[in-house]
């Protein structure tokens, strides 16, 4: 078959060619493709599309760290350590005096965006992931210096689909039960084990909200947030 030839079966030299039908592009993958041909997103944003698993971790967005940066004596000697998650957009690797490599990058979210400076420490440890991932998630200390912009030195810098396997520490997961909740809620509950997170649940009884911190250990992973979202259970996680 040629594009702009004749067809065989126009000519009589067989049957023409049949287009075999193709499973539709998940979102990930459509929007890697948008960004791969064009250079840009067109349908949505790569954080938009995480936006409900986002959601479960305890983080600002960058216009909150901005407001936060207002607040804050550009003389303070104490930088508060802040948490926030954005789409990697630049990344500039350079080396110091001693020939360490180190990395400046930027990040965005829906919103704005922020640049992330990660040291030579730090950056053995990520560079494979800079080439490979495209969400992350960052924990630092926010440089007050910088009242223009939102500068982070970072501590963490983990892809949002390795945050529950990569993270330094996670202190708690919080489960939010529905008001309705019901039997198959807390069978589903129970198979929930065979990790390293706390575990606390929330539920309402005769219209109170009662917190139960169990003595559970638990896994997570981005799947498994998208599975309890179904279900109805909300969360948040605490890093």
């Amino acid at each position: 078959m040629q594009l702009f030839s004749t067809s065989k079966a126009q000519t009589g030299q067989g049957q023409a060619y049949t287009f075999t039908q193709r499973a539709e592009w998940s979102s990930k993958e459509r929007l890697e493709k948008e960004k791969e041909v064009l250079g840009f997103y067109i349908s949505s944003h790569p954080v938009e599309v995480n936006e409900k698993q986002l959601s479960w971790i305890q983080a600002h967005n960058i216009n909150e760290l901005l407001e936060l940066l207002k607040k804050q004596p550009a003389h303070s000697e104490q930088e508060p350590t802040v948490t926030t998650y954005g789409l990697l957009t630049q990344k500039k690797i350079i080396s110091t005096k001693k020939g360490d490599r180190m990395a400046f990058v930027q990040i965005e979210d829906l919103h704005n965006h922020a640049e992330i400076i990660i040291f030579p420490r730090l950056f053995k440890q990520i560079e494979p992931w800079l080439s490979d991932y495209t969400i992350f998630v960052v924990k630092g200390s926010l440089d007050i210096a910088a009242q223009a912009s939102c500068k982070i030195k970072a501590n963490q810098f983990v892809p949002l689909e390795l945050v529950f396997d990569q993270w330094d520490k996670i202190n708690q997961v919080t489960l939010q039960l529905p008001e309705d909740v019901t039997l198959e809620h807390i069978e589903f509950i129970k198979k929930l084990e065979g990790g390293k997170i706390p575990l606390r649940m929330v539920f309402q009884e005769n219209g109170k909200s009662i917190k139960l911190l169990t003595k559970k250990l638990v896994s997570l992973n981005l799947d498994l947030i998208s599975k309890l979202n179904e279900f109805n259970i909300s969360g948040t996680v605490d890093l």
